[in-house]
């Protein structure tokens, strides 16, 4: 995440929120907003995304499910477990 500006991540993550409610989630409003298109958007967003639904591991390989498995129950809308978040995995990532 260090390779990008703090606001980058930021509107990485606005990206995925608006992408839960609708597929066109990077308005014209967003680009004036934010000073970013979906395609300066989309890698960082790409990387979020396969960390929302990896099982996070400790250096010890000892597996982190808490976070997963909260983000999973009903009273979270079941996120981590919504495909329409998943986004196609770019080169370099």
């Amino acid at each position: 995440m260090l390779q990008w500006r703090p606001s980058l991540v930021a509107a990485a993550a606005v990206y995925l929120a608006k992408r839960n409610e609708t597929l066109d989630a990077w308005t014209p409003s967003l680009i004036a907003y934010s000073g970013y298109t979906e395609a300066d958007v989309l890698p960082c967003a790409t990387l979020l995304s396969r960390w929302i639904h990896e099982t996070t591991q400790t250096q010890s390989k000892r597996l982190l499910n808490a976070v997963k498995k909260k983000f999973s129950s009903s009273k979270w809308a079941e996120i981590a477990e919504a495909d329409h978040l998943r986004l196609p995995i770019t080169g370099g990532l």
